[in-house]
């Protein structure tokens, strides 16, 4: 199981995940010195099954918005966290739009530094950020309340999230694992010793080490040297895990773009045009018309398009609505539904 922290920034999501796991995700130095998420940061909670659970740290600051959506692309579930002494702001919600929009389905809320303030306003924070989950998203969250510095509530939520991931384990959906495989790539670095690293949560199919697969959008084969899923060494990795991969080829650490694609070689067609649904958030303030440059998050990729709006009668769709479109993009992507 995958799960990323959302909400405003400094409301203790990197801190909770040191609290869950004993890491600090926090490895850069502008980081520590400014004490705020700026890129993503991943973490690992051991379980009794050997199957352990994955934090996927994300930027709280509106200016790493591009960072959070990329770490939420393509995870299981979410903790929405909400400070007891600041309660739900800005990034809270734009954050709740990314993941109603990524389509996940399981938010939990969790109140932090309740160490801080009166009860009373401990269950006013609570009440206000289940009201926002439940507008927003359509989901019931479970709530807990904690603190980061005590740790009070830090075991009742591990225990929830051992849970979790054991009910995850016994509705798991294998469908996924037998379509090619699929990763984009998210961090990419050298190992002495080993050669060139790639990691991302794999989104389809299955890999196994000897495999061969395609790196795109250059269109070199690399060969899988060693496999590490979920933080285990391993021969194989699937869907859903997050993923590093050692490999080799004719591929260098500069070849290798943030977004990039490792794909089995049977899933390289590219397009410059993608068929898609666009749903507009509600509390926009203008329309999307036809041919609106926009910009297209895939995996951990960015980029410009177009969105051709298709069987619209106004050319345009307001704020609320949904519709058909095709995205003409700035440069080819191989992307599957």
């Amino acid at each position: 199981m995958i799960i990323a922290t959302a909400g405003h920034v400094d409301h203790g999501k990197t801190s909770l995940i040191k609290a869950l796991t004993g890491v600090d995700t926090d490895t850069l130095a502008e980081e520590k010195a400014r004490g705020l998420t700026i890129n993503l940061g991943y973490a690992y909670l051991p379980t009794d099954t050997g199957k352990p659970i994955g934090f996927i740290d994300v930027p709280g600051h509106h200016r790493f918005i591009n960072n959070m959506i990329a770490g939420a692309s393509s995870i299981d579930r979410a903790l929405l966290i909400v400070a007891a002494d600041d309660g739900v702001m800005p990034q809270t919600r734009e954050h709740l739009d990314v993941l109603m929009l990524l389509g996940v389905q399981w938010i939990d809320v969790v109140v932090t530094k309740i160490d801080r303030v009166p009860e009373s306003q401990v269950a006013s924070v609570s009440s206000a950020a289940e009201s926002t989950v439940r507008d927003v998203t359509g989901i019931d969250p479970s709530v807990f309340h904690v603190s980061n510095t005590t740790g009070i509530g830090i075991d009742g939520l591990r225990n929830h999230l051992f849970d979790c991931n054991n009910e995850m384990a016994l509705k798991k959906n294998t469908d996924n694992e037998a379509r090619g495989f699929r990763l984009s790539i998210d961090r990419r670095f050298h190992v002495k010793g080993a050669g060139v690293v790639v990691t991302g949560t794999a989104s389809a199919g299955k890999v196994c080490v000897g495999d061969t697969l395609r790196l795109l959008p250059r269109g070199i084969d690399v060969r899988i040297k060693e496999v590490r899923a979920n933080d285990i060494q391993d021969d194989t990795a699937i869907a859903g895990q997050r993923v590093a991969l050692c490999i080799s080829g004719k591929v260098e650490l500069a070849d290798i773009d943030r977004g990039d694609l490792l794909v089995d070689p049977d899933l390289c067609e590219m397009s410059e045009r993608i068929d898609v649904s666009i749903k507009l958030l509600p509390t926009l303030s203008r329309s999307l018309k036809h041919l609106t440059p926009v910009k297209l998050h895939i995996g951990a990729k960015r980029l410009a398009a177009q969105a051709a709006l298709i069987n619209t009668e106004t050319n345009k769709l307001g704020p609320g609505e949904s519709g058909k479109a095709q995205l003409i993009l700035q440069e080819p992507i191989c992307a599957a539904h």
